[in-house]
């Protein structure tokens, strides 16, 4: 599997590679009390993975150089870092500290750095050269090379680089593994869920689709480029058609289908399962993070997902992300591609990426951020088209409210113990140009910036829509199924003022600073 985010690439652990076609599961001699500790792990992980995502899109931003990578740790983040940790770098690490510890190392190579000497091993050797796989070390002092058992040339070519590319600068170092092998639920139908049986009829393979994604008005099934060409026609196991493949980027091993509609949610049972879980969101995936995959093939011989993957490295040439099931069992089976890769939270998950590849207890995936920098996706809201959602304050675990579920215009936005009300209900619908308005159902209004203002402090609250650029949002993801609203007049975002937490604190625009008082989730 291959992954990128953003442009960076996010290391991950991987044991043997074999490109998926189908689904994953889970050990079938693991008891059902494995399956929750796991399960429970990954929960415990999430405040890693907050204060992970607030440094992560901080250097998404493209400001800074020196990066070399995050880790998840057993008690909190490492970032790698090479040379002085610039002072607005700095400052995001104090807001992540609030999260979770965070600790800043010394890097001896950049993630830059390490980036381009794997691209000048690849040019030289070539894809069919001794090396499957060109790894970043996760301190940053240099490269793995994988080649697979009885590959007499690798052991030739690591003692000629220095001769053959003196451009490349770095430590290297050689592991033996498995190389990765392509590989390829049983009747959904429209809309069209995650985790199920997809059908190149055009090309007669059998995949897994990912996730239910939406641009816009559209919708999308998300899975691996390699399951089709464009313009192939799929279907589900019994013929019925989903759609042709539009979009596709095989470096990345991307692409979508567009097709009628599709769900928020993905199959996590067995194969012929209806038991479903909903997407709340997509993050980056982080080395030290613990991930599932849920694929057909998966599915079918285990009954259920493969969990407790741990991620240990990413591919230095093509950004796969690379995991290592825990347990010792095989990480996919073919039929598995395309897959969704998440990270379990009870009774909601976290889309990670989509299955490209296994080779035993290896797996490599593309993470979710490489799908939205590509296409410009995110997982389809369980608001939309139609239903109320809603939002949720990452500072307080409050929610955006509708003072006394009012529907005069004026009406304050605030801050409020989520309670299930229509007050509490929003929909996100598309404004054009890759902008969204947010609705609250029970009134039929919009949110509004008062007086189409652009200051500090400019109050947020309700109006008749009018389609003005004082309604209009644009959703920046965030990390942890978290995104932020910049309001597209102002560039401002919508923040809790003073980064309250008592009900009745006001909502505002504020500049976008990366605080947690300006991250919402869509539940």
């Amino acid at each position: 599997m291959h992954s990128r985010m953003n442009g960076m690439k996010w290391w991950l652990v991987l044991v043997g590679a074999v490109l998926l076609g189908g689904s994953c599961a889970s050990d079938e001699s693991s008891s059902a009390t494995l399956a929750d500790d796991v399960q429970q792990r990954m929960i415990e992980q999430r405040p890693l993975v907050r204060a992970a995502s607030l440094i992560a899109h901080e250097i998404d931003s493209g400001r800074y150089s020196g990066y070399a990578s995050i880790v998840i740790e057993d008690k909190g983040v490492a970032l790698w870092w090479k040379g002085e940790l610039p002072a607005g770098m700095a400052a995001i690490v104090a807001e992540a500290s609030k999260t979770a510890p965070v600790r800043v190392a010394a890097a001896s190579y950049s993630e830059a750095d390490l980036r381009a000497a794997g691209r000048a091993i690849r040019a030289q050797l070539g894809p069919a050269g001794p090396f499957h796989a060109i790894k970043m070390e996760p301190d940053g002092s240099g490269l793995i090379l994988g080649a697979a058992p009885g590959r007499a040339d690798a052991a030739e070519a690591m003692g000629s680089m220095r001769r053959l590319m003196p451009e490349v600068d770095v430590p290297t170092r050689l592991v033996v593994e498995d190389a990765p092998t392509p590989i390829s639920r049983d009747n959904d139908s429209a809309p069209w869920s995650g985790g199920a049986v997809i059908w190149n009829q055009t090309g007669g393979a059998l995949c897994t689709s990912g996730f239910g994604v939406e641009r816009g008005n559209a919708r999308f099934i998300l899975t691996a480029a390699h399951c089709g060409e464009v313009g192939a026609r799929f279907a589900d196991a019994t013929g019925e058609l989903i759609g042709f493949v539009g979009d596709r980027n095989t470096t990345d091993d991307v692409m979508l289908i567009p097709t009628s509609d599709v769900t928020d949610r993905i199959y996590i049972g067995g194969k012929t399962s209806n038991t479903t879980k909903r997407v709340t969101g997509y993050d980056h995936a982080f080395i030290g993070e613990l991930v599932c995959q849920s694929g057909i093939s998966s599915a079918d011989q285990r009954g259920g997902p493969i969990c407790n993957m741990r991620v240990d490295a990413l591919h230095a040439d093509d950004g796969t992300v690379e995991a290592v099931q825990q347990n010792g069992i095989d990480s996919a089976i073919p039929g598995d591609s395309g897959g969704p890769v998440y990270s379990d939270q009870g009774s909601t998950v976290v889309a990670k990426g989509t299955s490209t590849w296994t080779a035993g207890t290896r797996f490599g995936f593309h993470d979710f951020v490489t799908a939205n920098r590509d296409f410009g996706v995110v997982p389809v809201s369980g608001t939309s088209p139609g239903g109320g959602g809603r939002l949720v304050d990452r500072n307080s675990g409050k929610c955006l409210d509708v003072n006394g579920g009012g529907s005069a215009d004026g009406t304050k936005i605030q801050l409020w113990g989520c309670n299930g009300t229509g007050a509490q209900a929003f929909q996100l619908n598309d404004a054009g140009g890759g902008l969204v308005s947010v609705v609250n159902p029970q009134s039929g209004k919009c949110l509004d910036v008062d007086h189409s203002g652009t200051a500090n402090g400019t109050l947020v609250q309700l109006w008749g829509c009018n389609g003005t650029g004082a309604q209009k949002f644009r959703r920046e993801a965030r990390g942890g199924g978290f995104d932020r609203l910049v309001n597209s007049n102002s560039g401002k975002c919508v923040d809790v003022s003073g980064s309250g937490s008592a009900d009745g604190t006001q909502v505002h625009i504020w500049d976008c600073n990366g605080g947690a008082n300006q991250d919402w989730s869509i539940q």
